[in-house]
């Protein structure tokens, strides 16, 4: 199978969310919101573009007494998401608390804003001069920061239990100030629950997520659609020797997701090759900033452990958006060794993990209900959350559908899903081994499914 041509997506964004992106990179255009307010028009423009307060003391950003200069809450806010934690390449979320006397540094009030980086490690407190016309160049002891947006990381308001809700609360400002949801995509590992403070990312087992998708950065889609065509050349370069193709490198998954572990995944004969991508800047000869945390790499390496996969990184210099190394450019994430499948996988048998059948389980489901006339919306094989699969039915309302695999439909655990709001389905799927009892991978199976069941309101 080939890897779909990502120009088909990007052919579907709208011009609303290019000129959103378009404002939070430009001065000028947030400047022309501030002179159609006509509020404080003349402090901002007589404040200049400056790097640093000429009379300030104290430590730059962060004593109120040295705040950063930047032009009006538009600039609090790009500022801020343009920042990285320096030792770690760590994106911010942040909020605002308040105001802050300057000690007669400033004639007026200077904001505040806590910080906290997404992986929970790094937090801090930065204040901010928002009378200018331009935002300051200098930067804060201990962060690095990005030439260009791609999305925001935070809000010039409180967020009720910040970090989590961090993503709704991006959305909701993002689509009210700039006409589209320009939220980063990384902050729903925080507002889904996954933020070590948060009681429901405590709960043990399963998730449940809604149908509503993040919208992935343009960075991270080109990158995506890098790694997928640069694989297949690879599958391509190998399959084309082989007397039946199917039995060389196949996809298991391309699709963008979420929530999920890894950006795609492959089997070559007996292993199953999982794959996040990571994007990194080089920042020096010999330093890389990335914007993949620690984070999704421990979970990436945790999923696999449990479901015998090898867990890879594929690392685009997204600078020049080409592939770090040469090669098959893959390295094992947990060890940092270079990954080459033909010298992995063999024929010995080796049983198929929970993960892949329910992957299995689910793509077959999911080509039942397009062969019935629904449309996909979205979908998620990640372990443990539920439901699996949202689609629109012919009537064009929205469903849900739990999938079971090698299990009775009865035992199925509907305690995570809510039925109330939307049609909810359970699907039942069968596979078995043509030969003895373990089912192996690329072993021939047999598939019993017949169809979708509806749950009772």
């Amino acid at each position: 199978m080939g890897f779909w041509d990502l120009l088909s997506f990007w052919k579907r964004g709208s011009k609303k969310k290019q000129r959103a992106v378009e404002a939070i990179n430009s001065v000028e255009i947030q400047n022309e919101a501030v002179e159609r307010t006509g509020f404080g028009v003349r402090k901002y423009k007589e404040g200049g573009t400056i790097d640093q307060l000429p009379n300030a003391k104290g430590e730059f950003g962060r004593a109120s007494s040295n705040p950063i200069p930047v032009n009006a809450s538009y600039g609090e806010v790009t500022y801020l998401s343009r920042l990285r934690v320096k030792d770690t390449g760590q994106p911010i979320a942040f909020q605002r608390l308040g105001s802050f006397g300057s000690d007669h540094v400033c004639e007026n009030p200077v904001d505040g804003f806590e910080i906290v980086s997404l992986d929970g490690s790094f937090r801090d407190k930065l204040y901010f001069d928002m009378y200018h016309d331009g935002q300051s160049s200098k930067v804060p002891e201990g962060y690095i920061m990005l030439e260009e947006l791609a999305g925001l990381t935070g809000v010039p308001d409180r967020v009720k239990d910040f970090p989590n809700g961090i993503y709704e609360a991006v959305a909701q400002y993002s689509k009210r100030v700039f006409g589209s949801n320009l939220a980063l995509p990384e902050l729903r590992n925080i507002s889904a629950g996954n933020n070590p403070t948060s009681k429901e990312g405590k709960k043990a087992g399963k998730y449940r997520y809604t149908v509503d998708r993040p919208e992935e950065s343009k960075e991270y889609l080109q990158s995506w659609s890098l790694a997928g065509k640069y694989l297949q050349a690879k599958f391509d370069e190998y399959n084309q020797s082989l007397s039946d193709p199917h039995m060389g490198f196949c996809w298991l998954r391309t699709d963008i997701i979420s929530p999920t572990f890894d950006s795609m995944n492959f089997r070559f004969k007996n292993r199953v090759f999982s794959v996040l991508l990571e994007l990194v800047i080089p920042v020096a000869e010999d330093a890389m900033m990335t914007k993949t945390t620690w984070k999704a790499k421990e979970l990436q390496v945790k999923i696999c452990k449990e479901n015998d996969m090898i867990p890879c990184l594929f690392i685009v210099d997204v600078e020049k958006m080409k592939p770090f190394k040469g090669g098959w450019n893959l390295s094992n994430t947990d060890t940092g060794e270079i990954v080459i499948p033909e010298d992995i996988a063999d024929d010995s048998p080796r049983k198929v993990s929970s993960w892949e059948l329910m992957n299995w389980g689910i793509s077959i489901v999911m080509d039942d209900l397009r062969k019935e006339g629904n449309k996909i919306l979205s979908f998620t094989d990640a372990p443990g959350i539920m439901p699996q699969i949202w689609f629109e039915d012919k009537d064009g309302d929205k469903c849900w559908v739990q999938v079971v695999v090698n299990k009775p439909m009865e035992v199925a655990d509907l305690s995570g899903t809510v039925a109330e709001d939307y049609q909810g389905y359970v699907a039942g799927v069968m596979i078995q081994p043509v030969e003895g009892n373990v089912l192996y991978r690329s072993r021939p199976a047999t598939i019993k499914y017949k169809g979708i069941e509806a749950i009772s309101n």
